[in-house]
């Protein structure tokens, strides 16, 4: 993804010479020519050093892809995710390099084995409420269609969500990499990719009823959960949920306490073998 990013803030030469990727590095990294502009750059730059080592240590490489990724992959593997978030739905809706993003996972064959997005709002004083009253959580400045999507979000915080804040979701891991606990760590690389980026003031994102109490929504790192949210296709409902979702103080304590919990160190023995540990699908 291009970026305006000042060149003093690529992490390949913002951090110490040993902890920079080698150049000799295959398949290529999403470091490659990562500018932060935004945030605790120092902290992030660390954050996704480690985070690009131990996705290396599970055989995996992640990348920067378009959007419409997400729709294709999902086509693809109906049988271990199921439907997608549809604010990334881009049969559905345009979607920019410059208001979303897809971090793709690959495996050494150059399989797709996880992948997250997210998608960038910048509505001035306006609310997610009322993006969502208005469907233009889903369609943006796009003429909605008489059917479609449509949601009713009654979460109290929907609120007070307002200005430049990102939805980060489409999570999915195929099932032979479920034990490495990706759903630890692509929520975090997501949420912090779009703060260094675009200096996003709040992440929302949505978990059905059914993940509210369960570990993978503890795993995912929102304290803050409330419920009242369903989505309808053309009238019919198909998915209720709650809202999860965090400011950018949240967010940057979120990420020290990951980084100080030594996950990247104590988890690298899980990243080995977790293909022999799946897990419960991260939708």
């Amino acid at each position: 993804m291009a970026t305006s990013a000042l060149p003093s803030n690529r992490i390949a030469t913002d951090l110490p010479q040993d902890r920079r990727p080698s150049e000799a590095a295959t398949p290529r990294s999403f470091l490659d020519g990562l500018e932060l502009q935004h945030g605790p750059v120092p902290l992030l730059g660390r954050f996704f050093l480690d985070a690009d080592a131990y996705l290396r240590d599970c055989g995996i490489s992640v990348s920067f892809e378009n959007v419409a990724t997400i729709a294709s992959t999902n086509a693809a593997n109906q049988s271990s995710w199921g439907r997608f978030a549809p604010q990334l739905d881009t049969t559905a809706v345009d979607l920019t390099d410059a208001e979303s993003y897809c971090m793709v996972g690959t495996s050494p064959s150059g399989t797709i084995v996880t992948i997250q997005g997210g998608r960038i709002y910048d509505t001035g004083q306006r609310s997610l409420q009322e993006c969502a009253a208005d469907r233009s959580i889903y369609y943006g400045s796009s003429p909605p269609p008489a059917g479609g999507y449509s949601c009713t979000l009654t979460a109290p915080s929907a609120r007070r969500i307002s200005g430049r804040y990102v939805f980060s979701g489409g999570l999915w891991v195929h099932p032979d990499y479920r034990g490495a606990r990706l759903a630890c760590l692509l929520p975090r690389m997501s949420r912090a990719y779009a703060l260094g980026l675009w200096d996003t003031k709040f992440t929302y994102t949505f978990i059905g009823e059914k993940l509210v109490a369960s570990p993978l929504r503890q795993m995912y790192g929102y304290k803050l959960v409330e419920p009242g949210y369903t989505v309808y296709e053309n009238g019919s409902p198909f998915y209720t949920g709650s809202l999860l979702w965090m400011d950018r103080a949240e967010l940057v304590a979120d990420i020290e306490d990951f980084m100080s919990s030594g996950y990247f160190e104590a988890d690298r023995s899980i990243a080995h073998r977790g293909r022999d540990n799946a897990r419960v699908a991260a939708r």
